[in-house]
């Protein structure tokens, strides 16, 4: 075998004389962050109740899943978060599904806690959020109904 000297896509591109998202943004990051509801602002909700925590802005934005973290109070044995996002637009006019656990899935929210949620993002734990309106990120309760009083603190990281 050969000694290689590959390049990156950013690389390749940038040598041709091209930007793409990763250097078109030079690098900049943001965070969106989720405060818990209001205590007693709510009522109990079944299972598979939903919590729409950020709306990630219109354009090209990179999530970058291990800097995001979310926090969580008890939410009672055998219950579940996924975590997704609603159906959006791409800026070039197709329509994205919603996918409720497009980012985490089945994260174990019986005691009080924290995760990053990353386990659907694959090897990269990045996710491309191209949107002409924007994207709501949210979660969805599983297995047990919603309490009044239950939190969730959340923020997520991206890049331009």
């Amino acid at each position: 075998m050969a000694v290689e000297a590959l390049k990156s896509r950013q690389i390749i591109a940038r040598d041709a004389g091209l930007l793409v998202p990763s250097y078109l943004g030079k690098g900049q990051m943001f965070a969106l962050r989720s405060s818990p509801p209001v205590a007693g602002s709510y009522a109990s909700g079944d299972a598979n109740s939903t919590i729409d925590l950020v709306v990630v802005p219109p354009g090209k934005f990179v999530m970058l899943g291990d800097l995001c973290r979310i926090r969580h109070s008890a939410f009672g044995t055998g219950r579940t978060m996924d975590v997704g996002w609603a159906a959006y637009t791409n800026e070039d006019g197709t329509a994205v599904t919603a996918d409720e656990d497009g980012i985490h899935s089945a994260a174990d929210v019986a005691a009080a806690g924290s995760f990053v949620p990353l386990d659907e993002l694959g090897v990269s734990a990045m996710k491309l959020f191209d949107s002409r309106e924007g994207v709501t990120i949210k979660v969805k309760i599983e297995a047990a109904a919603l309490s009044s009083g239950e939190t969730i603190d959340a923020y997520f990281v991206f890049m331009e």
